[in-house]
């Protein structure tokens, strides 16, 4: 099965590529990346103030005691910000905020303030928002749900491949077909290739690959590849996975090249660096 019946070490720079290299994790990285970008300037400052509107309100007159233009506009037309004060239904004074596209209000004019009973703190001015744009905006989370969806197919792929490199059983495979796909990646067509192969019992299996880079599986007769010996149908080839780890004659798995271990780490250490401390200063600070 595996050398002495005991799992092989993956190196870590084995596992780096495995995790995060290939065209899911990077891409899943990127998109994820520049998705929350997004969350944090558009979602985040959505106004689902609705949700909490819904019930009974009460409705005040207060006055506005500030209006100015904030730096965020909705097709163009600027988004003012508008304070006010009101009194409560206890005779407390309270302060609030709202927000309006294209709307300001001079100082000292009346609004009618409206919040949900029992909760003034929890105010808009009627007509308002309480966040600078509309629930419209949260279709933003779109970008990084799907870069979050590429990641975890790519998490997905990973274990499996991680499974078979530790526990896999090394054989060969012969190529039987070569089917080109509709899907391309950076300009060069994806082709699926699909090679036949025997386990220890002298069964037939077949194994399917797909890829942009054909020469990784079309540079020798027979192809490296992987399989579980209670499961033969799960099964890898070696160099479609991402850096083409290489097993040495006594069974182990030997180390990837430092460097491109650390390429596949760039764009994921930005990505967690950056939004990391966004989420820092926006709610531990």
């Amino acid at each position: 099965m595996y050398l002495n019946n005991i799992k092989r070490e993956v190196p870590v720079t084995v596992w780096v590529n495995i995790f995060f290299g290939g065209f899911a994790n990077q891409f899943g990285w990127i998109f994820f990346g520049f998705g929350m970008i997004f969350f944090w300037i558009f979602a985040l400052n959505a106004d689902v103030s609705f949700l909490v509107f819904s019930g009974e309100n009460t409705l005040v007159q207060g006055m506005v005691t500030d209006s100015r233009e904030t730096s965020a506009s909705v097709n163009e037309t600027s988004v003012y910000e508008n304070h006010y004060t009101f009194i409560d239904d206890r005779e407390k004074r309270v302060k609030g905020f709202s927000y309006a596209t294209g709307r300001w209000i001079e100082e000292g004019e009346p609004v009618m303030v409206e919040y949900p009973v029992g909760k003034p703190y929890y105010s808009r001015i009627q007509g308002m928002r309480r966040k600078m744009f509309g629930p419209a905006v949260l279709l933003v989370l779109i970008f990084p749900l799907a870069g979050l969806a590429f990641l975890l197919f790519g998490l997905r792929k990973a274990v499996r491949a991680n499974k078979l490199l530790q526990e896999g059983i090394l054989t060969t495979g012969t190529l039987l077909e070569k089917k080109r796909t509709n899907t391309t990646i950076n300009d060069q067509t994806v082709y699926e290739f699909i090679f036949g192969f025997k386990d220890r019992s002298g069964r037939k299996f077949k194994v399917s690959e797909k890829t942009h880079r054909t020469y990784l599986l079309q540079d020798d007769r027979e192809e490296s590849l992987l399989y579980l010996k209670d499961n033969p149908d799960d099964a890898m080839m070696l160099d479609a996975l991402p850096g083409s780890p290489r097993l040495g004659k006594q069974g182990d798995i030997e180390p990837g090249s430092l460097g491109s271990s650390f390429r596949q780490l760039i764009v994921p250490l930005i990505t967690l660096s950056g939004h990391g401390a966004c989420f820092f200063f926006t709610f531990l600070r």
